[in-house]
């Protein structure tokens, strides 16, 4: 009997090639410049800064990843023309799916980590969204004794 189902939208390359086509097109890298004083004033007074390309302790310029959009599963299902739920299948069963274990984890790696550093850079309430859909997406849980024990919310630490 063969086998039943539609058949795979893609091979691990091709999926492979449309993952990093989703992260780039939504995306772009940018240079890290830091402002650095010239010593001059403008014609109002203000100090006139020099915006330099930022070196790490290799001696190396740094770049970053700025998100133009936000990466997400949903996002990410829409642009490979699959369902939700088949890139969930791909997540949840690698037994199922060995082939395209390295992709999902690596795509998964990099919504987990742009999520992450959203909740680390955004202060107060504005984090409220981002640990909703750690909690409910990632398996983040907050221990609610400690909560009310202490008598803290996680804005207070924020």
């Amino acid at each position: 009997m063969g086998k039943r189902g539609q058949p795979k939208a893609y091979t691990p390359r091709t999926l492979r090639k449309a993952v990093d086509r989703y992260f780039a097109s939504i995306s772009r890298v940018v240079e890290v410049k830091e402002p650095i004083p010239t010593g001059q004033l403008d014609k109002y007074g203000h100090p006139i800064v020099e915006y330099v390309p930022v070196e790490n302790s290799l001696g190396e310029k740094v770049f970053t990843t700025e998100y133009l959009i936000k990466p997400s599963r949903a996002g990410l299902a829409r642009f490979l023309g699959i369902h939700r739920s088949t890139w969930d299948n791909y997540r949840d069963q690698p037994e199922t799916y060995p082939e395209f274990q390295e992709i999902v984890e690596d795509a998964e790696d990099k919504i987990f980590a742009w999520t992450h550093e959203q909740l680390l850079s955004r202060s107060g309430r504005d984090v409220k969204g981002i640990v909703v859909e750690l909690e409910h997406s990632w398996g983040y849980k907050q221990d609610r004794r400690e909560e009310a024990s202490a008598g803290a919310k996680l804005e207070d630490f924020l």
